[in-house]
């Protein structure tokens, strides 16, 4: 237990202090540090494990193997307290030297507070997202203990999607534990458990991460719910900072979290046509399933991604840290100040943090195909136009340029001492940080770092990726299913129109209003600030529309890992529109309501007291209508956002209601027999159509051809292999028996696995000529050993 506590723990701490030093108010703060501690140590952890099992060639159950990866990350972290004490110590002297003793005294009680003091310090300044933490994780603790084989006394329980998902993720788990993968095999070896002759293309260093916490002392379920919960607060809490990047209001980060997580269409409103009934009996998630024969294209964010889609928990904080960090680039790279918890930390970020923000997003997206393939196929195609959509062709700055103008004119009624006081002022601030300036001659220079930034990310980031997409590489050739023209309304017939608005009408909706809001509502604010608004969302929009039309995988409804990824965009600039709207009402009422104030205030005192109660009788007239419209415009703001999370708010209630049970103790004392029993390179013949058997999801063994489903959305064509499975289980009369061994030869069989109520059961002939012998019967399940397997 004391190595899985290891394992946990000190990877977190040394990159959470790598983050620390090099980044910590240079673009991240101290919650976003944090959070992206995590998902970057699960990913990294897993990337030093496949190169020490390919360089010392060592099985993956070794027990030094885990050892050897802790001390890793202990070298390194003692390498960095080594060295802030060490240029610690440095100022400290050169600071002693030039420094009068009233400074010395000054400098001593700084030098008091440590690391971990300053550390501490800024958990206490973040108030709001301890709250969000606490909560978050009290939820998602109670959900994730629910979904994850919550034991029961007839047998492990999930909740409602986790039936189809878990099942998979246990079976790579235990491949890599005692099974398939757990041998010495390099990474592009692995195999898909549920084929013969599969090669693993998916993103499986989350269920590595979760077989290397099992295999240093944690427990099957712990290994699945530790990271689960850690990484579904990162998620949460990014998706806050993000929100309120876009939003400039912490607000607007709490309405993003909502509008992700509870994201939905219209289904509540079959919901409110019988609500008492509905509300005792969740028959439908009115996400998805919204009534017996009614189904939209959606699945509920908690109930179909967060819960049982476990490579999904880890890629979409990488690549949420991504966003956030290209939002900072391009703010800071025109010279605006980042806002860190208030306005006076403000700060403009120089060249060199720039570059070190782009090989900081370089490495999330570099981590991301075996992490979350998905999220790094978004990022490819979002990065380039964020890279040309904010290419500094023209020098946007015109609002600088202008009050520059009038500083200048205003300088010329200043005496010599003045002007003298402000240059060395503004030679003061040039000194301490050197910004890029997009003005006058620099502006060259200007796009040659926009290039060299945008170079560095593309070159590290595909450096980092390429060993990794190998493998689905080879999977998109060898399988035409895969990237076809195929809109996502085809097959149920519908307008394409109300087929997308009654799926995510209202988010759709407020995110296209928002849209115009640069140019309409933010007239008072410089240019750049107006028109980053629209190059910064359009990008999740067209990455929208792209998956709309083309259908990546052989199941469309895996479109929606993508759209996930707009659905981020159109929830931050959603959450600025509702903003908008809110803070709209209140400068209807309250902003002319002062203004008047002052007018008056303005006037002559000697104004005629007639006229005067002429205007007060006006303005009171004139304030209740504004007053009204305000309330309107308040509670208008309430229902849109209302309406955003009603669907996805009754999806998540109703899993209370939806609580299945896995497998039965003869499974699981099925799966254990056949882990002590059985070689890890075995492979099973079953004709059971089963996600959850148990030779795959307790043991990790290779299946001849398992669930259909997997293999039909893995792009695998199968056909033949059923074909071939049922002659080796039940034949036709007077059938070849040399065939049959041959088959068995092919498909290397060495067991047979049979329920009792299996469609097609194993014939005697089969059993007496080929050579299967019983070695297990427990109830409705029967185990035989192929003797002549080679």
């Amino acid at each position: 237990m004391f190595l899985f506590f290891f394992l946990l723990f000190i990877p977190n701490i040394t990159i959470f202090y790598f983050l620390y030093l090099f980044y910590y108010k240079r673009s991240l703060l101290f919650h976003e540090i944090i959070s992206l501690t995590i998902p970057v140590s699960i990913s990294l952890t897993c990337v030093v494990s496949l190169v020490v099992r390919h360089a010392l060639k060592i099985p993956f159950s070794f027990l030094h193997h885990s050892i050897i990866i802790s001390l890793f990350f202990l070298f390194f972290f003692s390498l960095y307290l080594y060295n802030y004490f060490a240029t610690k110590n440095k100022h400290t002297k050169e600071n002693n030297d030039k420094i009068t003793e009233k400074e010395k005294e000054n400098e001593k009680n700084k030098n008091k507070i440590t690391l971990f003091g300053s550390i501490i310090n800024e958990i206490n300044k973040e108030t709001e997202y301890k709250i969000l933490l606490l909560v978050n994780g009290i939820l998602f603790y109670v959900l994730y203990s629910k979904s994850l084989l919550f034991p029961e006394n007839n047998g492990p329980h999930v909740l409602r999607n986790s039936y189809g998902d878990l099942p998979f993720h246990q079976t790579l788990i235990e491949s890599f534990l005692s099974g398939c993968n757990s041998g010495d095999i390099s990474y592009q070896d692995y195999s898909l458990p549920f084929y013969y002759k599969g090669k693993m293309a998916y993103p499986f260093f989350i269920d590595y991460y979760s077989a290397l916490l099992t295999s240093s002392g944690a427990s099957f379920r712990n290994g699945l719910l530790f990271p689960s919960v850690f990484l579904i607060m990162s998620l949460v809490s990014l998706l806050y900072s993000f929100g309120k990047r876009i939003c400039s209001n912490r607000i607007g980060g709490f309405m993003t979290c909502f509008l992700v997580i509870l994201s939905g269409g219209v289904g509540f409103i079959y919901f409110f046509k019988d609500p008492i009934n509905n509300l005792t009996n969740f028959k439908f998630d009115y996400v998805y399933k919204i009534a017996p024969n009614l189904e939209y294209f959606w699945f509920g964010f908690v109930d179909a991604t967060i819960l049982p889609q476990r490579s999904a928990l880890l890629g979409y904080p990488l690549l949420l840290g991504v966003l956030s960090i290209f939002w900072d680039f391009f703010k800071s790279f025109r010279g605006y100040p980042i806002t860190f918890l208030k306005k006076k930390d403000s700060k403009i970020l120089a060249k060199i943090d720039l570059f070190k923000l782009m090989a900081l997003a370089s490495l999330l997206t570099g981590l991301c195909p075996l992490s979350h393939i998905h999220s790094y196929a978004s990022l490819a195609f979002l990065a380039p136009l964020f890279a040309l959509f904010h290419f500094p062709f023209i020098n946007i700055n015109k609002n600088k340029n202008k009050n520059k103008n009038k500083n200048k004119n205003n300088n010329t009624n200043l005496t010599n001492e003045d002007k003298n006081k402000n240059k060395n002022n503004t030679n003061q601030n040039i000194d301490e940080i050197e910004t890029v300036n997009l003005n006058g001659n620099n502006q060259t220079k200007s796009k040659k770092i926009y290039f060299l930034c945008w170079l560095l990310f593309a070159i590290l980031a595909n450096v980092i990726a390429f060993p990794q997409l190998l493998s689905y590489l080879n999977r998109v050739e060898e399988n035409p299913k895969f990237i076809q023209y195929h809109p996502v309304w085809k097959n149920k017939n519908v307008n394409p129109i109300k087929f997308i608005f009654r799926s995510l009408g209202p988010l759709l909706s407020i995110y296209l209003l928002s849209l115009p809001l640069p140019f309409k509502f933010f007239k008072g604010k410089s240019f750049y600030n107006r028109i980053s608004h629209l190059f910064f969302s359009l990008p999740f929009l067209l990455l929208f529309i792209l998956t709309c039309f083309i259908k990546f995988q052989p199941w469309y409804y895996d479109n929606i890992k993508f759209m996930n990824v707009s659905i981020f965009g159109f929830a931050a600039f959603g959450s600025k529109f509702i903003i908008w709207l809110a803070q709209l009402s209140d400068n209807f009422y309250i902003g002319n309501s002062v203004r008047q104030n002052t007018q008056t205030n303005k006037k002559n005192e000697n104004y005629n007291k007639n006229r005067n109660s002429i205007v007060k009788k006006k303005n009171t007239n004139n304030n209740s209508v504004k007053l009204i419209i305000a309330i309107l415009l308040t509670v208008i703001s309430i229902l849109i956002f209302l309406t955003c999370i009603a669907s996805g708010l009754l999806s998540v209630i109703g899993l209370k209601d939806a609580y299945h049970k896995l497998n039965s103790p003869i499974d699981l004392h099925a799966g254990n027999f056949i882990r002590q029993y059985t070689p890890p390179n075995a492979t099973f013949l079953s004709y059971a159509n089963s996600h959850n058997i148990a030779y795959g999801s307790y043991a990790g063994r290779k299946s001849v051809a398992g669930y259909e489903g997997w293999l039909w959305s893995h792009g695998i064509d199968y056909f033949q292999t059923k074909k071939d499975i049922k002659k080796m289980i039940d034949p036709s009369p007077n059938y070849p028996m040399e065939i049959i061994r041959k088959l068995y030869q092919k498909y290397k069989v060495t067991h047979v696995w049979q329920y009792d109520f299996d469609a097609v059961k194993i014939s005697n002939t089969i059993i007496q000529n080929i050579g299967l012998r019983l070695i297990y019967h427990n109830q409705h399940i029967k185990i035989y050993e192929y003797v002549n397997s080679i």
